[in-house]
């Protein structure tokens, strides 16, 4: 072999590119090299509760910290002990610094962001939960995950899929025993979610004996769960669990004859549960959906590098054969509902006149009532209480009838919500609630958004083009990296520029009395009416949420068959428009809801499409949008979407042995389309090209089989 004589000229540029490379390498194979502290942790991290910076996190002059997410790893474990106690702190710290690495290190999971945060530790915690359990064996004190197996792995997934957590602590076993040692007597039922009669009436008659139930503000006695989970050894977010909640509601009859379908929450935030409120033989009978954990179990294996002696390695495990278990048994996920049709018209419809005849007059009056009661000292709480509410409300009843002739108030403010009541005399601080409420449904329904979108959009997010309109600026959530939003201005219609509008004034009015320089950059900055009168928050999702539903319970939205409401989401409306836009303007229209939609690719939008036409639909405008293309091409019209429209027309003219499709009856033509389609003959295809601009083009074909 010859050997390669390399000469390296020691001068100082050579020096300094060989140490650029092996840096680069270094980087390359080195997961993390840090000290475990990250601007986004604003807490230690071996804390028992992690605080994690947001963009809108403010620190206030105490040192403690506004607009934050919290992680709680204080999580008890079946033997009884908790997490982060003292002989759990070895693995705990392990499971801390691992799942640190994981959001740090920029090889593991280059597109795992601080936001993915909640969804990564709540799938592996319940597992590291799980590993304490006594009969798996593992020993998880000593030696960590080492003596994880592919059996044991598969035992979890398979007890989670089934079970869920009520499965993963053992409850059944745990409940029959701990109730033979309160009442000396055994269940006749082996299912503990379909017990006999008898075994109910003694439940509830030991249950009661060891005051585990209370009473709720509405008057129906329920189980405390709390006492019930203490008394059981049980640990605190199983009460967050439907199956948990199934299987108490069979101790609680008064609930019961509320609905023996449903599983209407103990204490309703609403005035009647929402269309996402299970059925009780649903939560009972279907499997659990688990599809995020392999996936972040995986990138949890990744961090080997740094544990080797902590974590398994991951050639001993099939993942191929889990994955195909959990697609064969979990639950089928569904896509977000189309909100049906004449529930979106009327809570559209119901905003719109909201917005555009209430809006200015509803805020002009706030902000006229709390002005005069800030002028006359009124908003400072001070004893005797009696005193003050008397003189303030003596002060706003003479300030509401400036505006009485513009929009009808009954009162100031309210200490219980009473929708029944407020239809027809609301007080201002209800009526302030239901036009924001309207405000968030006009942006949300006339520009595809997502939640955290929205909370985020900034005050001067409204601008307007000449000869043009409105336009909307934005982040958009999903196309960032690492958490850093790219901006995007998308049109918008003049209604919800109005709505933009008077949630500015409302902010504008916050500004003028708690100003805050970071914090009134957002759009949903505002003075939290009737509640805290000093002080003002920027709008989170959960408030957004509950606006929402404020505003779905006000217009009375009609009940379904189990007397559930539709209470719109942001994510509903979202998809209610690009589907709405897509039927209207049938596959011409994808590549513009892609845009709108902020997708990166048009297949996903297709998605949204198929999953919710039912399949006559879908054939029906498949069909017309054939015929469409069909008629643009024979009249030369070079404005059709279909690559291969030309293949298509042959196969048409063919089939009715024609020279031009205007031989043939439009109707013949357009139920011999659908037929084709229907049969998979003919098979619209939507794909996406991506050039070197990185623009992606919705690219539409007509397979032929």
């Amino acid at each position: 072999m010859k050997k390669l004589n390399a000469r390296l000229d020691w001068n100082r540029a050579d020096v300094i590119s060989i140490q650029k490379y092996l840096a680069g390498y270094d980087s390359g194979i080195t997961i993390y090299s840090g000290d475990y502290t990250a601007d986004w942790l604003l807490s230690g991290i071996y804390e028992s509760k992690w605080i994690i910076k947001t963009a809108k996190t403010v620190k206030r002059a105490d040192g403690s910290y506004k607009y934050v997410r919290t992680l709680n790893w204080n999580r008890m474990l079946p033997d009884g002990t908790f997490l982060d106690s003292p002989q759990n702190l070895a693995f705990l710290n392990f499971f801390q610094k691992a799942i640190f690495v994981i959001v740090e290190s920029s090889s593991i999971a280059p597109h795992l962001s601080v936001g993915s945060l909640p969804g990564l530790v709540n799938n592996l915690l319940s597992f590291a939960q799980w590993c304490f359990r006594k009969d798996i064996n593992l020993n998880p004190r000593s030696e960590f995950l080492r003596n994880l197996t592919q059996e044991r792995l598969f035992c979890y997934v398979r007890e989670k899929i089934h079970g869920g957590i009520m499965e993963l602590f053992g409850v059944a076993e745990l409940f029959k025993a701990r109730f033979f040692e309160m009442s000396g007597t055994d269940l006749i039922s082996d299912d503990i979610y379909r017990l006999t009669p008898a075994d109910i009436t003694e439940a509830i008659r030991v249950f009661k004996s060891k005051g585990f139930y209370r009473i709720t503000k509405f008057g129906d006695s329920v189980i405390d769960r709390m006492k019930f989970v203490e008394a059981f050894g049980l640990p605190e977010q199983i009460t967050h669990s439907d199956k948990f909640g199934a299987f108490l509601r069979q101790f609680e009859p008064d609930l019961l004859r509320k609905s023996r379908d449903v599983l209407v929450p103990v204490t309703l935030e609403y005035e009647f549960p929402g269309h996402t409120t299970p059925l009780i033989s649903d939560v009972i009978g279907n499997p659990e959906n688990i599809k995020q954990f392999l996936g972040y179990f995986k990138i949890f294996l990744s961090t080997r590098k740094l544990f080797h002696r902590e974590l398994p390695d991951s050639e001993r495990f099939r993942f191929g054969d889990i994955h195909t278990y959990i697609q064969n048994n979990q639950l089928q996920i569904k896509h977000t509902p189309w909100i049906p049709l004449p529930t979106c018209l009327q809570i559209i419809n119901s905003s719109v006149d909201w917005v555009l005849n209430k809006g200015d007059s509803i805020i002009n009056a706030m902000v006229d009532a709390f002005d005069t009661l800030h002028k006359e000292d009124l908003l400072v709480i001070e004893k005797p209480f009696t005193h003050l509410y008397q003189k303030r409300n003596s002060v706003v009843e003479k300030v509401l009838k400036r505006h009485q002739n513009q929009i009808e108030i009954a009162s100031f403010d309210y200490n219980v919500r009473d929708v029944n009541l407020f239809r027809s005399k609301a007080p201002l601080t209800y009526l302030i609630d239901i036009l924001r409420g309207a405000c968030l449904i006009l942006i949300a329904s006339m520009k595809p958004i997502r939640l955290n979108e929205l909370s985020s959009l900034k005050y001067d997010c409204l601008y307007f083009k000449d000869n043009d309109g409105f336009w909307l600026m934005q982040d958009i959530e999903k196309a960032g990296i690492r958490g850093i939003l790219p901006e995007d201005a998308k049109p918008i219609p003049r209604v919800t520029a109005k709505a933009i509008t008077l949630l500015q004034k409302i902010n504008e009015h916050a500004r003028k009395h708690v100003p805050s320089n970071k914090e009134e950059k957002y759009l949903l900055y505002g003075i939290n009416y009737g509640y805290d009168w000093k002080s003002a928050s920027v709008a989170d999702q959960e408030f957004i949420r509950s606006r929402l539903s404020y505003f779905c319970d006000h217009i009375e939205v009609p009940l379904d068959e189990y007397g559930r409401r539709w209470y719109v989401n942001t994510h509903e409306l979202r998809k209610s428009f690009l589907l709405n836009f897509f039927w209207t303007f049938k596959f011409s229209s994808l590549d513009s809801a892609r845009w709108m939609a902020g997708h990166s690719d048009p297949d996903h939008v297709f998605e949204y499409i198929q999953d919710n036409f039912e399949g006559e639909e879908m054939v029906e405008v498949e069909s017309e949008y054939a015929y469409q293309q069909l008629r643009l091409f024979k009249e030369g019209n070079n404005l059709s979407d279909v690559n291969n429209i030309e293949e298509i027309y042959d196969e048409v003219c063919n089939e009715f042995k024609v020279n031009s499709i205007s031989e043939v009856n439009e109707d013949e033509l357009k139920q011999w389309l659908e037929m084709q389609i229907e049969s998979g003959h003919f098979e619209v295809t939507v794909f996406g090209i991506e050039n070197v601009d990185e623009n992606v083009k919705a690219q539409i074909a007509i397979k032929i089989s």
